[in-house]
């Protein structure tokens, strides 16, 4: 407790480890230069929360959908929710009503927001075709973030491994990443050269085209191929 409330570097490394890793392997390191740097080996939480890191570190499930979502938001986003509509203690028939109305509302809210978006447009950054395409299908917030993926291939270095097939992403400044980052993402098309999937795990973990395997539909002049796969999610 000390040590978070007190030491901002610390909240930030920890930070990192619990959000931003991609692999198995990363955590582990991270994990165990984390320990050393600040002299926490036998802190108590931490080795019990470590031995359980399967069910809340995003490494171990990058896989599985989550909607950007942490294991614990889901649950707390949908208490937030039920509160706002649910009074304590009520009765059945009256939860039941409320839940419909709660339905209702979020189905309004998403109508709002493709409606909004079709009206106000939405910025194009590089007005690429694939870019233009996502302003199509997404709505803005969802847009924003597929253009945050898109400008990060600029920070990586495509290189072919097997033609049309295998593909390596090199973040250009590798020699400035923490040392238990991943600098090197292997990217696999498959034999329809219709779906692209990469090992960081990010469009199966969020349904977002992650920006190394934009570069390969980008570098390879394949974006149409991809463009009846962008998910159309909020």
């Amino acid at each position: 407790g000390v040590l978070w409330s007190k030491n901002n570097e610390f909240k930030l490394e920890f930070h990192k480890l619990v959000h931003h890793m991609i692999t198995e392997e990363e955590f582990e390191e991270g994990w165990r230069q984390m320990l050393e740097k600040y002299s926490l080996k036998k802190h108590p939480f931490l080795t019990q929360i470590y031995e359980v890191r399967h069910k809340w570190a995003k490494p171990y499930f990058r896989g599985v959908f989550c909607a950007r979502m942490t294991s614990t938001q889901r649950s707390e986003s949908a208490n937030h929710l039920l509160k706002g509509y649910v009074p304590p203690g009520c009765p059945m028939h009256l939860f039941l009503k409320q839940f419909q109305k709660l339905q209702f509302d979020r189905e309004a809210e998403e109508s709002f927001q493709e409606k909004r978006t079709s009206l106000s447009g939405v910025c194009l950054r590089v007005n690429l075709p694939i870019e233009r395409h996502a302003s199509k299908v997404y709505t803005r917030a969802m847009f924003e973030k597929f253009g945050e993926e898109l400008y990060k291939c600029g920070a990586h270095v495509l290189d072919e491994v097997v033609p049309r097939r295998v593909y390596k992403s090199t973040h250009v400044e590798a020699e400035k990443r923490e040392k238990w980052s991943k600098v090197e993402f292997k990217i696999e098309v498959d034999e329809d050269e219709s779906f692209f999937s990469c090992e960081c795990g990010y469009f199966e973990h969020a349904r977002i085209v992650c920006c190394h395997a934009l570069q390969v539909c980008l570098g390879d002049q394949r974006t149409s191929l991809i463009m009846f796969h962008l998910p159309c999610l909020l």
